[in-house]
């Protein structure tokens, strides 16, 4: 069972990474303006939002990854076979904090978008910043290097278990970097602090979750 289950899980997190390269991506690309970021989600999710490829590459691969991950780890436990590296540890740790967070996330994002049709884009994470930044700030940053680790970290194993090729530890602590930085500038985007951006009250999505929030948006916080 163990080996299906190791199978099922790398296969299924392969076919989510492609989906979580465009999102991360999108991501980055606003620390270079809200029209640009928004253009470009504009063009992916034309493609990953496409109810076959949202199936196939999104809602399975997320189900099938979730199940297979959480199988392994129960009977690792049971066995007592769970590894303690701190790679390992780390691993595990990222991958229940998405797990704890990934649905909440697309309900809040896809699930506006789809049910109410008013899509976050630039200025719906720049509302959240603008809403709780003591919450949204930390939170987009840990969820950001969560999903590059954990991805990351994935692709490592799988490279080593098939192939066995060893990414350098020095160059996985540059990448490590390398992430933040790129949330960061990304932050300071959503956030106003690198450029000019339109009111982060002023759009669909901030004024549905005032209906939903009763906020008052015409009030700082």
């Amino acid at each position: 069972m163990e080996p299906t289950l190791i199978k099922v899980q790398a296969l299924a997190g392969m076919m989510f990474f492609i989906f979580l390269v465009m999102h991360l991506s999108n991501t980055a690309f606003a620390a270079f303006g809200h029209e640009l970021y928004n253009s470009l989600q504009t063009t992916m999710q034309a493609l990953y939002q496409h109810p076959v490829f949202e199936l196939i590459f999104v809602i399975l691969p997320l189900l099938s990854h979730t199940i297979a991950g959480v199988s392994l780890v129960i009977i690792r436990r049971k066995n007592k076979t769970t590894k303690t590296s701190l790679k390992y540890r780390l691993h595990s740790i990222s991958g229940f904090f998405l797990l704890a967070v990934v649905f909440a996330h697309a309900l809040a994002t896809r699930g506006i978008g789809y049910f109410f049709d008013a899509a976050p884009g630039f200025e719906g994470v720049s509302f959240t910043l603008w809403f709780m930044p003591l919450v949204f700030y930390p939170y987009y940053f840990v969820l950001f290097m969560a999903g590059f680790y954990h991805s990351r970290q994935g692709i490592s194993r799988i490279l080593i278990r098939n192939f066995g090729v060893h990414l350098n530890s020095a160059h996985s602590k540059r990448l490590n970097q390398a992430a933040a930085v790129v949330v960061i500038a990304a932050l300071m985007g959503f956030g106003g602090l690198l450029f000019q951006i339109p009111d982060p009250r002023d759009n669909d999505y901030a004024r549905q979750y005032a209906r939903m929030l009763s906020l008052d948006l015409n009030t700082n916080l």
